[in-house]
Parts: C-alpha cells; structure tokens; sequence
C-alpha cells in the first residue's frame, strides 16, 4: 500500500483555501472575466435568434415565391394559390374543347348544377366600375351590354352539395358573372357582395378581342369600396401560350432587358421538367392605368411566367401585375420589423445582463471576498470574529465554512492515526508473507489460470504476474495432479502431498490444500480457488540427516562390534563388495601405526592393492576418481591423513549402499 505515508496535514488545508498573495488580492477578477464571458454567451445567443429569424423569413419568402406587399388597412397575403389553380383550370383547352364559340354561360355551368338561379342586382353593390370578362383561345365566351351603370344579370352557383363553389374555390360562397359594355367577362364575389377575383383590361387585334386575361385581386379590407378606389393590390394575368401574339409578345419580353431584374428563379426549379407557376424570367415597370379606365394612371410592377404542360410544351403564360406603392410598402415593413425585433432583442440582452451584474454577481462577489478573508485566518477564534458583522445569509454561510475547517482538522488527525496503524499493519503482513517459504496461488476455477501469487511461489518458479496474469496455468507446475483434483480438495478441506516441478524439472516436496473464494475481474464476480502448498524440502532435508545420523550411528556400533562387524563382512561378501570393508580396515591400521617406515611400506600396499587397475580388491570408483585418488597417494609420504579423504568417500558409500541393504536385511 504505496502513498500513505504522505498524509495531509492541517497546513495544507488551510493552504488549500489560502490564495497565493493574499496582501494583493484583487477583487471582482474573477468576476470581471464571469461578466465578459456571460456577454459573449448572450451575444451570441442574441446574434443566433436574429440569424434564425432572418433566415426563416428568407425562406418564407423563397417559398411563397412572391414578394409580399402589405396595403395600409391589413397584413393579409395579397395572393393565394387556391384561386390561382382553379382559374388555371377554368382556362385550360380541355374544359371547353366540346363547345361552339357562341355557346353561353348556361352551358358553361351546367356541369356543376344545372338548376340555375337567375337574380338582378345594382351595379353599383357589385362594384360597376370594375367590370370584368372572360374568353379562351380568341373565342367570346360571354359578353352583352354597355356601361351605363344600371344593373346587370349575374348567375350563382351553389353554396352546398359536391359541385358547390366552396369545394372549388376553399373560401368562396358564390360566383356572380357580369358583364358591360367594352368590359366584359367574369367576375369572383362572396355572399357579402366582396370581390375576390375579377378581370381586367381586354385585348384587341382591330376586329375584336382575341386573346383571354384573367386578372385575380384578393382584396384585404371590409371596405372593399375604398381598397378599389386606392388600387388593385395585385393582378395575375393568364394567356394561351397557343395565341400566337401572346407567344411572340412574351419571347420579346424575354429578349427586352428589364429595369428591375427580381423574380427571377433562383432556387434553380426546371419548369419543363418540373413545372411550377413561380417561374418568374423578367420585371419589368409598367406605367398603365387601374382596372376602371376612369383611374388615373399608376405605376406598377409586372412579371411573366411560363407553366410547361406535362407533356413538357408551353400551356399558358402567366402576367403578375402589382403597384410598385404596395410593393415598396410591404418590403419597408418587412424592413422595420426586422429592426424593431433586433431592437427588442437587444433591448431584452442588455437588460439581463445588467439585472445579473448588479444583482447575482454582485452577491456572488460579496460571498467571495467574505470566503477569502475566512480561509486566510488559521485560527477558528479569529475566523468566527470576523463574522460578528453579518446578520445575513452571507453570516451562515461563514458559520460552516468555519465549522467545516475545524472538523476538517479533527477528521484529518484521525485519518492520519489511522493510515499510519494501517500501513504499520500493512508492513508487517507483508514482511510476513514474504518470511513464508509456502506457496500461496489463485487460480480460475473456469480454466485454472494463475491469477495472483505470494512472491515465494514467483521467484521459485520464475513467473512474472504482470506480463503473465491469467496466462499461465497452475498444472504445468504439478505432477499427478489436475483442476478436477484441486476443486475436489477443496470441497473435502483435506491435505494431501505431492511435489511441485519448476520451470529446471527441479521436484520440490509439498502438502497442498485448497478453499473456494470470489474475485473481481474487470467488475465481473469469477469463482477462484485458493491454493496453499506447504514447502516440505527443509522437513524432508532434516528427515534425511536425522536418517544418515542414525544410520552413522549404528556403523559405527557395528564397526567397534567385532561379532556384528563379522556378520556385516559376510554380508558384503556376499554382496561382493568385501574390497570396501578391507579397504576402511587397511585404513584405520594404517593411521594407527607409529613408525614413518611402517606407514611408508603400507601405503604402498594399499596403493598395489586398491588403486591401481590390476589390483585384486580395486575399489568399485569412477575412473577419474581412481586415477585422482591414485596420484594423491603417490604423492604423499606416509602422511596419517593421507588417506582420510578417500576413506570418507568410501565410508559414505558403504553406509549408504551396502549398509542400508545390511540394516533392511537384519530388519527381515
């Protein structure tokens, strides 16, 4: 357990609260740079709603494909898609290809509802100053009196039913048809007598009209009177694209260089492929007159569209007209709305940040500064003197701040008792575990992979856990012994012995027992076996010298014993290894004589004798201890230890070899 022994001290904590140069603080820093960033965040925030509102309204009106002018009584859309498609239809060369030019309106109707009813109204209810008329491809449909401002015949077509003008045209209760003189076609009302749609100027080829306008107005006050008295707000004109006047006027138009070059296509549509009514080539200015030829001229702005059929050929062509005031109008107050909302946002920005400047930040920074001179105090006296001043919330605040400090100091002290007990204890188990020679392993019981070690079984056996963990399993280190075996020792709670071969075949003796427990491996429980192998080698060594005691001793017994010294002869006669016992008696004869000459004559028998490859009883050694032994001797000069080297040698090999044999025979 690494780290413990820097513990926190009470200096550091008041350090922690202490500012680096409390002498030279300086107050609303951190405000300061709060108050910009919260500028910059609500700068942005205000530059992204006036993007986003920009860009909607952009999109709106890309989408309505008009520019949208506003008259001085309503905010109303001047045109609507709805009426435009149905008078594309009421148009078109399939709706009255079966009919003779001189056919009337009767026939024209008697497909929606042929019970008409048939009124007469004022001229001046509906509006005689704007007469209107209808015709297709050059053929009169309907034309019939003079303007004389008396009343005129109109027709009506149902208000209910499934041919009822409500479900042609969304809005429209009725559809009155007037006609005067010069003027003549249809026009759009509803019940109050308001007029939705109506015609406009007629054209001429010198023998009468030729070719079909239809000019749609959607007028926007309940003083209808006085919208017609301004101006028709806007007019959409359509022409057989079959008329070959209408076709070649409309190719001059494109090849005539416009004064205002708006309403162009911009979002790329193909109206031959796609086509669309909101195909605007050209603007152009237009000084004319209002539909009453009575009106004085104004000026108006007017643009041509061509609508493709879905066979790809040209169909009609459509005339926007509307007067360039309304338009100018609604485009200013697009204009000042945009500056208005950009006003109040930044109106709205401006207010908040002043609201948290002087009210939260000012408080954020009283508390700072309050906090500051309580953490520079280290004593809790003159931290809590301070605080006398204050009957606020800013007081309580102090209050903890103190309290926490000081528990802060009597926690710490505990803490560091405590860490220092547990590294003591920690160090000492360690040192413990480190004194066991047993071996301790955790094993997988899933596959029997290694997961932990005591050092002991590490430097044994030369593993390395940290590059190894979980990749080395336990059996390669046992012998006779398999998983099943240890889960089975586990729940039996015995012992049994076994050994243990390293990585150099090296067989160490051990008493192996196991116990079940639960880790964690990468926060998933892994059922373990705990292994504990008792290092049997210093018993089993201890057990091996008290047996070569033992058996030393009872050689010697039998060697000072002349009856048991004779039938241990006998044994090794039989044995046929004699030589050995003649040798160790030639030996200790040998030591025991006194005289140099004596001892000189007998070395050099026991050299003929034992040492050289022709004796009669050579010593059952290797050739290169013979041959080392044989030149040691030669060497010498009837030394009394010259032997003691060899004697010891062949005294172990008794006892172990021929003796061993001896004491399990006399055993039998």
């Amino acid at each position: 357990m690494h780290g413990f022994d820097d513990v926190i001290s009470p200096n550091d904590i008041h350090s922690a609260f202490k500012p680096s140069q409390p002498s030279q603080i300086r107050e609303g820093v951190g405000i300061h740079s709060l108050r910009l960033k919260m500028l910059a965040v609500l700068s942005i925030i205000s530059l992204s709603i006036i993007i986003a509102f920009c860009a909607v309204l952009f999109g709106t009106l890309r989408i309505v494909g008009l520019q949208i002018g506003y008259s001085k009584v309503s905010h109303h859309m001047l045109f609507s898609m709805n009426y435009f498609s149905i008078l594309a239809s009421l148009t078109s060369d399939n709706l009255l290809s079966n009919y003779d030019q001189d056919f009337n309106l009767y026939k024209l109707f008697e497909n929606f509802n042929p019970d008409l009813e048939t009124a007469a109204q004022s001229s001046n209810q509906l509006g005689a100053n704007h007469v209107a008329y209808y015709h297709v491809n050059g053929s009169l449909i309907y034309q019939s009196g003079f303007y004389t401002g008396e009343a005129s015949s109109f027709f009506t077509l149902p208000t209910s039913g499934p041919n009822s003008i409500s479900n042609l045209i969304p809005g429209v209760n009725a559809l009155f048809l007037k006609n005067t003189s010069g003027y003549s076609g249809a026009a759009l009302y509803n019940f109050n007598g308001r007029p939705l749609l109506m015609t406009s100027e007629t054209i001429h080829n010198g023998r009468g009209i030729f070719g079909g306008w239809i000019v749609a107005s959607k007028l926007l006050s309940d003083d209808y009177h006085q919208d017609l008295a301004d101006s028709i707000q806007m007019c959409v004109t359509v022409l057989p694209w079959q008329n070959k006047t209408v076709g070649d006027s409309y190719q001059s138009l494109l090849s005539s260089k416009p004064v205002y070059p708006s309403f162009n296509n911009d979002w790329g549509i193909d109206t031959k492929t796609q086509p669309s009514i909101f195909d605007g080539r050209f603007m152009e200015n237009r000084f004319c007159r209002r539909d009453s030829y009575k009106a004085p001229f104004v000026n108006r702005r007017a643009g041509a569209f061509l609508l493709y059929d879905m066979f790809g050929s040209p169909s009609f062509v459509y005339q926007l007209d509307i007067t360039t005031t309304n338009l100018y109008t609604g485009l200013i107050g697009i204009l000042v709305s945009i500056v208005v909302i950009v006003v109040g946002i930044v109106l709205v920005t401006i207010f908040i940040i002043l609201f948290l400047d002087c009210v939260i930040l000012n408080r954020v920074g009283n508390i700072t500064r309050q906090l500051q001179q309580i953490t520079i105090q280290k004593d809790v006296r003159s931290r809590l003197k301070k605080t006398s001043s204050h009957g606020d919330e800013i007081n309580v605040l102090v209050y903890c701040v103190n309290r926490m400090l000081q528990s802060l100091q009597t926690s710490k002290e505990k803490i560091s008792t405590i860490l220092n007990r547990t590294v003591f204890q920690e160090e000492r188990g360690r040192n413990l575990l480190n004194a066991l020679t047993d071996f301790m392993v955790c094993i997988l019981v899933d596959d029997g992979t290694i997961q932990e070690a005591n050092p002991s079984f590490q430097e044994r056996f030369k593993i390395d856990l940290t590059k190894g963990r979980g990749l080395i399993k336990f059996d390669r280190f046992t012998t006779g012994l398999e998983l099943s075996d240890f889960i089975e020792l586990a729940n039996s709670s015995k012992k049994v012995e076994g050994w243990l071969v390293t990585l150099f075949n090296t067989r160490i003796p051990v008493t192996l027992s196991a116990s079940k427990c639960t880790i964690v491996i990468q926060d998933e429980p892994k059922e373990a076996l705990v292994i504990v192998a008792q290092n049997k080698t210093e018993e089993k060594n201890m057990a091996r010298k008290l047996e070569n005691v033992q058996t030393n001793f009872l050689f010697s017994k039998t060697w000072h014993d002349p009856k048991e010294r004779l039938e241990f002869f006998n044994f090794c006669v039989n044995e046929l290894s004699a030589e050995n016992i003649n040798f160790l008696t030639e030996v200790q004869l040998y030591r025991s004589t006194k005289s140099v000459e004596e001892r000189l004559e007998m070395q050099n028998k026991i050299m003929d004798r034992f040492l050289t490859h022709s004796s009669s009883e050579v010593l059952n050694l290797s050739g290169e201890i013979m041959d080392r032994e044989l030149r040691l001797v030669k060497e010498g000069y009837a030394q009394r230890d010259l032997f003691n080297n060899l004697e010891q040698f062949v005294r172990e090999m008794v006892i172990t070899d021929t003796f061993s044999r001896y004491l399990k025979h006399v055993k039998k």
